[in-house]
């Protein structure tokens, strides 16, 4: 413990006792997860099954269960204000869409978008596009996410991979 002492002060690191958890990431089939006594001077920190992290909800069993959950909320608010102002703004529909649902959805989706648990953010994007577009809820948005030039929650999934193998890729 000494060393992580001798390196918070070496680089003028501050360290935010009151904010500060500790995680052990396990699977779910592990009942008693490894949970080392951590401590910062006099004080222990504390172990947490779940926070958050620049935005992003990180669980214990690296679940995403609770990102989607507080996404779902965030982008609700925006389907609804979609839906408020869809026979005002008029073109602007589209860069508003961009700026606030896609936005929103694109952060993150590297971590969560391969899972099953991204359904419900599909299902929020054609009930958007149907809202755009004054469609039925009935009408098949293949069509419509074509007119309005828009990428479904499944292929920003697969360009933000594509985009981060790129960025990163090694020499090989």
């Amino acid at each position: 413990m000494k060393k992580l002492e001798y390196w918070i002060q070496k680089n003028n690191l501050m360290v935010n006792i009151g904010r500060t958890v500790a995680m052990s990431y396990h699977t779910k089939q592990s009942r008693f997860p490894m949970r080392p006594k951590i401590s910062y001077r006099i004080t222990d920190i504390a172990y947490k099954s779940d926070t958050e992290f620049l935005g992003i909800h990180i669980t214990e069993n690296l679940k995403w269960t609770t990102c989607i959950c507080v996404l779902r909320l965030q982008l609700s608010k925006v389907c609804y204000i979609i839906k408020s102002v869809q026979g005002i703004v008029g073109l602007g529909m589209i860069s508003f869409y961009h700026s606030k649902y896609e936005s929103l959805v694109r952060y993150s989706i590297i971590f969560w978008g391969a899972g099953n648990e991204s359904v419900p953010i599909l299902k929020l994007q054609k009930r958007m596009i149907w809202s755009m577009c004054g469609a039925g809820t009935g009408t098949s948005c293949t069509q419509l996410f074509k007119d309005c030039k828009i990428l479904t929650v499944t292929s920003l999934y697969v360009y933000e991979v594509l985009c981060f193998l790129k960025k990163y890729k090694s020499g090989v």
